[in-house]
């Protein structure tokens, strides 16, 4: 934490690994996440508050000791006293407009109405909406990927591609008025989540910092977390998925200046040299390989529905949509005899569900385990006889690593605990690698061989330097990290080791033209 007029910063004892911090209203609190936690800024002192996962939403903290927050992926708000008790839900999120999660909530001056961003599928799509904490009822306001805030005497400010906009904003009717105007450029924006970086105090002082987001590199490390090279130069890459040969990589890469939508492309490890896989307007997203190595399947957002895609991987032909309807669905994976791809996909009524689609002719799609829970980041083990995925059900916004049977469920065994994610297997099926809460690769002996599936020794490898956004538990990818067959590499996008360079603006009294 640094204080306005010094250049020292200070750390807040107690918040290590803690993520989206925000102030209570008379700034003498902290509130954070890996469970929802406030810590008082003159003593020091942590109380938790419920528990919530780390995550990319954010919260909100009312003058009447209200904390409203999101859970992460596929969740709607919620909202808990700060002396702590049972969250309750607020929003909900919608699976008919493609809404991917409700984030960043920011009370209106009445301390009963909040703001919010329901991100959606299709980034162009998302969109700012006001909520009330006695009534379901919603109202979109502006559509729009970028957090926003309200400001005195009466303004919504939020970005735009790379512009601080505002628009009039009547907190009395819930009403926007007035053109939107500009207020300062190069306002910095994660175009992934939509989150903007700037913050706006009621006595006027506007601070925002400004620059580009810091790329992604692409980093090899051995299993004790030494670094063994650069694949490429720094990019906005994201789920990277090895080859069974090894000689090339998929990833979904995103140009993070402009935040246009992601394409899949392949890297030649050998020779450094990229190729696009696809081009097409919408997001590509979550690429993973067939076992021999031939097919690449993605999901992606076209034609304002969501679909599960296979495409040569020579690119030698036009992807074909193997399942294509309005639920969001995401992460993609081969069964290791090419013959079905396991997927999640939202449903209303049971969360985030696993479903099967046949790669045949027949195209068949049915439901492999729905529960009221939510399951995602499902791959199928190398000898195809089980799944490794997480759900939920040990409480909402926790999530867990688990083992079913293949291709039939039927009984389940527990793999970690403490809120674990991004589930990945050894090429031989003896080892299970996924991702702690506190930013670490951790490694666990598995046996899965027998009538039944055994779990050994769990241990940790090595901390992930990986992007802030990339940090999310709950976020539907399942490739912050990419292990080589052997388990004795790792591939993660990293960030870079000279990062870009970012500055913080202070503006004061930024009304002060407005009235000119």
């Amino acid at each position: 934490m640094t204080w306005l007029g010094s250049f020292d910063a200070r750390p807040l004892v107690g918040t290590d690994g803690g993520s989206q911090p925000f102030w209570s209203p008379d700034s003498r609190s902290v509130g954070f996440f890996g469970k929802l936690k406030r810590i008082d800024v003159s003593s020091g002192s942590v109380l938790t508050v419920c528990d919530a996962n780390i995550n990319i939403g954010g919260g909100a903290w009312s003058r009447n000791g209200t904390i409203i927050f999101s859970r992460g992926f596929a969740s709607g708000l919620y909202r808990v006293t700060t002396a702590g008790e049972t969250p309750v839900q607020l929003t909900q999120v919608d699976a008919s407009r493609n809404e991917v999660d409700h984030t960043f909530p920011y009370f209106l001056p009445d301390c009963r109405h909040f703001i919010y961003l329901a991100r959606n599928a299709q980034p162009e799509n998302s969109a700012i909406y006001v909520g009330s904490l006695d009534l379901k009822k919603t109202k979109s306001l502006l559509q729009v990927h970028s957090s926003a805030v309200y400001a005195p005497p009466g303004y919504l400010l939020f970005v735009r591609e790379n512009t601080l906009m505002a628009q009039a904003f009547n907190a009395d009717t819930l009403d926007l008025t007035g053109e939107v105007f500009a207020v300062a450029e190069r306002a910095m924006r994660n175009p992934i989540i939509g989150r903007a970086m700037f913050s706006v105090s009621e006595n006027g002082v506007l601070v925002m910092r400004s620059g580009v987001i810091n790329s992604s590199q692409l980093l090899w490390f051995d299993s004790a977390g030494k670094q063994l090279g650069a694949v490429a130069s720094p990019g906005g890459y994201n789920t990277p998925a090895l080859s069974p040969d090894e000689k090339s990589v998929a990833v979904s890469r995103t140009d993070l200046l402009t935040g246009t939508a992601s394409d899949i492309w392949l890297i030649n490890l050998e020779r450094g040299t990229q190729i696009r896989l696809t081009d097409d307007p919408a997001s590509d997203n979550f690429p993973a390989w067939s076992a021999a190595g031939d097919r690449i399947t993605f999901a992606s957002t076209r034609n304002k529905r969501t679909s599960i895609y296979v495409k040569l991987s020579n690119g030698s032909a036009v992807e074909e949509a193997l399942v294509s309807s309005a639920e969001l669905k995401w992460n993609p994976a081969f069964s290791p005899d090419g013959k079905f791809i396991i997927y999640s996909q939202v449903s209303p009524n049971t969360n985030l569900d696993l479903y099967l689609v046949s790669t045949g002719s027949d195209k068949k799609i049915e439901p492999f385990l729905q529960t009221n829970f939510a399951e995602h980041q499902a791959r199928v083990s190398p000898n195809g006889r089980w799944v490794a995925y997480i759900s939920d059900e040990t409480g909402p916004g926790k999530f867990e690593v688990y083992i079913q049977t293949f291709p039939v469920a039927s009984g389940r065994v527990a793999v970690s605990v403490g809120g674990e994610s991004q589930p990945q297997w050894r090429a031989d099926g003896r080892e299970l690698y996924y991702y702690a809460p506190d930013r670490k690769l951790m490694a666990v002996e598995v046996n899965g061989d027998g009538p039944t599936f055994t779990v050994g020794t769990v241990r940790p490898l090595f901390d992930i330097r990986s992007l802030g956004f990339a940090v999310d538990q709950t976020f539907p990818g399942n490739g912050y990290y990419t292990p080589a067959r052997n388990g004795k590499r790792f591939l993660v996008p990293s960030l870079p080791e000279t990062p870009e360079r970012q500055q913080i603006n202070v503006i004061l009294n930024w009304t002060a033209d407005l009235k000119k």
